[in-house]
């Protein structure tokens, strides 16, 4: 049971001082811990029983040697993060749950119990990484598995279940299952809490493997937590025989939603999507009138809410559920998604569960005609109709097309591509500069070949060509100058989807330079609290040269307080004040002001830079979706919008 509000900060923010030295290679001891201790407070808790003090001692001790073994083992061995890097992160994974589990957990019999479970499975990681050999890893069952972000340096974890019965000497289906919101999820509780047997058996049923992602907790498996699924899915390919063209993406509430915009943005890559209670429609899911929302926060809902991308599943076919009486997720956000699907012609089913609620979405995985209609499915590679749709240029293929450069960014491209002949390939296109086609097995098309045939009737050949691949230039493309491009487009949530470093100011006065710090620190608890990772945090003077070429940089401050934002900010567009910020012609200023902004690093233009100053961006959001709709740049002031609940904006874009 989770501690109370007030002693669950104060032990979140030791655990975090405690991750912050977990994640470097030095030999620091643990930084003391506030014991976990009888209150009045938690004693009216549901779930208190009467705890000895000497239990609490025992387990902080544990912990503290714990500690020491993981920080030697890094002193030993620093080599197992190559090495054995899958598995260092598992042994991290470990060490974090005890500290997770001491520290924001009521004391309790079975808290402490959990404890010793992760306590003696961490020391076996650990001693067999420092005797320099791999740690056993279950051949079947239930198994808890981890990665090293290079994020963050995070050990992000994943679970896959195994049948016994699965065989796994010939390529096996593998099932993707996105989980649910729940508020206080975190690395210890996420599994049991979110994943249902019937989950489990359907994989079963399948002959299949199981995997479900923790994606950093309540991410709507957007972001990092969109990235964390795909890699995941590299990793259970890399180290089992996945049959690739029987991938299946399923998941319930928040992870159904994930189905449906994971799915739209990489069709290619799954056989089926089965989204359980899930929204479609961010304007239907707030009862918003479309219009209402200013444009550019209504551009980022499109980005990811698939009812304007329905021409994406034309090759990929789903099967949705939703229960009658499901109060939290209305059933027209799956029945309304179906219905205009196969108002298009595509194959899309749909389930509604008599009088059902929003948890009968985990009924889903064990109805049996889910079971008989998934057997039949398998991943067309080479499909000879593909339509897309996409709203950034991260999101640019489907299938063989792929959208390579947009002609106006700021809009959607969408392609609408049919294979005539081997040599002819008709396209109806809109927004696209350039595209390339990739078909190595020269079945669909021949790539010396082949070229484009537009609506009236014209053909184009190919811009260069490939041995399995062309290339089409639609319309023209600037030479020269700054120009968007798949890993450097903005908005500012790009720039966390790679590895990132927090920039503090040293060279401000008083209040000035308290705030630049006080902004890159909450930032960072934010980060943590969003997306379960510790962020690298340094301030300005001791960034390095390689930390330029290395990160992207999130600095703090103005050219006043911040030495890094006075290197760069003669190229950026925006003229950064105190409390006044120019762009262009127009300038705003304020006492309650900020600004958001993301450029192409000039002193690295291969990275980000992204710059906050004045006021904190976020205060009236919730801890998942502080990103979402902060554009490329913004200029905002401290009252809170009241549709979006973000702060309200002088100027975006």
């Amino acid at each position: 049971m989770p501690l109370s509000s007030r002693r669950q900060l104060v032990m979140l923010c030791a655990t975090l001082a405690l991750l912050i030295l977990f994640s470097s290679a030095g030999t620091a001891q643990m930084p003391p811990t506030e014991d976990p201790e009888e209150t009045e407070e938690n004693q009216g808790l549901p779930g208190y029983e009467p705890y000895d003090p000497q239990e609490a001692l025992k387990r902080r001790q544990e912990l503290t040697a714990l500690s020491q073994e993981f920080q030697q083992l890094l002193k030993d061995r620093p080599e197992v993060r190559g090495k054995f890097r899958d598995d260092f992160a598992r042994a991290q994974l470990k060490v974090e749950k005890c500290a997770l589990l001491y520290g924001r957990y009521m004391p309790s019999t079975a808290r402490d119990a959990a404890f010793r479970k992760e306590l003696a499975e961490a020391r076996a990681v650990i001693a067999a990484l420092s005797a320099g050999k791999k740690p056993y890893t279950p051949r079947t069952g239930l198994i808890e598995l981890a990665y090293l972000s290079d994020i963050d340096r995070s050990a992000q974890p994943y679970y896959l279940y195994i049948p016994e019965t699965t065989d796994l000497k010939r390529p096996v289906p593998l099932v993707i299952f996105l989980h649910g919101y729940v508020g206080d999820l975190d690395k210890v509780n996420w599994f049991d809490q979110t994943v249902s047997d019937s989950v489990k058996r359907l994989a079963k049923k399948l002959g299949g493997i199981l995997l479900a992602p923790f994606a950093r907790s309540n991410t709507d498996f957007l972001g990092v937590g969109e990235r964390d699924v795909l890699h995941t899915i590299e990793l259970v390919k890399r180290d089992y025989r996945i049959d690739a063209d029987r991938v299946y993406l399923s998941g319930a509430s928040m992870g159904a939603s994930g189905v449906w915009a994971i799915g739209a943005h990489y069709p290619h890559l799954f056989a089926a999507l089965i989204p359980a209670s899930g929204r479609t429609d961010y304007n239907l899911w707030h009862d918003i009138e479309r219009g209402v929302l200013t444009p550019f926060k209504q551009f980022i809902v499109d980005r990811d809410y698939v009812v304007t991308m329905k021409v994406n599943f034309r090759n990929l076919p789903a099967f949705a559920f939703h229960g009658e009486d499901d109060w939290l997720v209305k059933p027209d956000q799956s029945r309304k998604m179906v219905q205009t699907l196969r108002e298009q012609g595509f194959e899309a089913l749909y389930h509604q569960f008599p009088r059902g609620d929003h948890w009968s979405c985990f009924d889903a995985f064990d109805n049996a005609g889910l079971v008989a209609w998934l057997r039949t499915k398998k991943r067309p590679a080479l499909p000879r109709h593909v339509t897309y749709w996409t709203y950034h240029p991260r999101f640019n293929r489907a299938y063989w097309v792929t959208v390579d450069d947009f002609v106006e960014f700021g809009k959607p491209a969408e392609v609408d591509t049919r294979v005539l002949s081997p040599a002819i390939i008709r396209v109806d296109a809109k927004n696209v500069a350039r595209l390339t086609f990739r078909d190595p097995t020269g079945k669909l098309f021949s790539s010396g070949t082949v070229k484009v045939m537009l609506p009236d009737g014209r053909l184009v050949d190919a811009t260069s060509r490939t041995k399995g691949g062309a290339t089409f230039t639609l319309s023209t493309v600037p030479a020269a100058g700054l120009r968007k491009r798949g890993e450097l487009c903005g908005p500012i949530w790009e720039a966390y989807q790679r590895p990132f470093l927090l920039v503090h100011g040293s060279t401000g006065e008083g209040e000035a330079q308290i705030r630049t710090r006080s902004g890159a620190q909450r930032s960072a608890l934010e980060w943590f609290d969003f997306a379960a990772g510790i962020p690298r945090i340094k301030k300005d003077a001791d960034v390095t040269a390689d930390d330029i070429q290395r990160f992207n940089l999130i600095l703090f401050g103005t050219p006043k307080t911040n030495l890094l934002i006075q290197r760069v900010a003669a190229h950026l567009p925006v003229q950064i004040d105190e409390g006044k910020f120019t762009i262009g012609a127009n300038t705003y200023a304020g006492k309650d002001l900020g600004l958001a902004m993301i450029y192409p690093n000039p002193l690295n233009p291969e990275r980000y830079v992204v710059v906050y100053s004045g006021v904190h961006w976020g205060r009236g959001l919730p801890k998942n979706h502080k990103l979402d709709f902060l554009p490329d740049y913004i200029v905002f002031d401290d009252p809170i919008a009241p549709v979006s609940g973000t702060n309200n904006f002088r100027v975006a874009g």
